[in-house]
C-alpha cells in the first residue's frame, strides 16, 4: 500500500491482517517504485493525493509500463483523477476514507480472483 499518512498506513495494515492479509507500506511513490521490480504484489491499495508523483500518475505509469498489479485507489473525497484512472483501465476500484473493512475485503477479493491450485 502506498500513503503518506503513517497512521493511516498502521490503521491499514492491521485492518489487512485481521483478515488474513500480510502487506507492506511505502510512504510514496518514490519509494514503491524503487522496491517494486524486487517484489510481486498482488494488488496495490494506492493513495491518490501523495506529495510528488500523485496515485493517478503511478497508476497511469505502471499501465504504461505493461505491470498488471491490480490497484484500489483511496481517497478523502470523491475525486475525479482516481475516477479517470479507473475509467481508464488502470485502476480496479475508488474507496472513501475512512475505508470499511467490509468494502476493502470485496474489492481486493474482486481485483486479485484465485488461481486454482494444481
Amino acid at each position: 500500500m502506498v500513503d503518506d499518512d503513517e497512521s493511516v498506513r498502521r490503521s491499514l495494515e492491521r485492518l489487512l491482517a485481521a483478515g488474513g492479509m500480510s502487506s507492506v507500506t511505502f510512504a510514496s511513490a518514490e519509494e514503491y517504485l524503487a522496491a517494486e521490480p524486487a517484489v510481486r504484489f498482488r494488488c496495490l491499495l494506492l493513495d491518490v493525493h501523495l506529495r510528488g508523483i500523485s496515485g493517478p500518475e503511478l497508476a497511469a505509469g505502471l499501465a504504461a509500463r505493461g505491470a498488471t498489479v491490480p490497484i484500489i485507489f483511496l481517497t478523502g473525497s470523491d475525486e475525479e483523477p482516481a475516477s479517470a484512472a479507473v475509467a481508464a483501465g488502470h485502476a480496479a476500484a475508488v474507496l472513501r476514507k475512512p475505508v470499511d473493512a467490509v468494502a476493502l475485503g470485496a474489492a481486493i477479493a474482486l481485483a486479485t480472483p484465485r488461481v486454482p491450485q494444481r
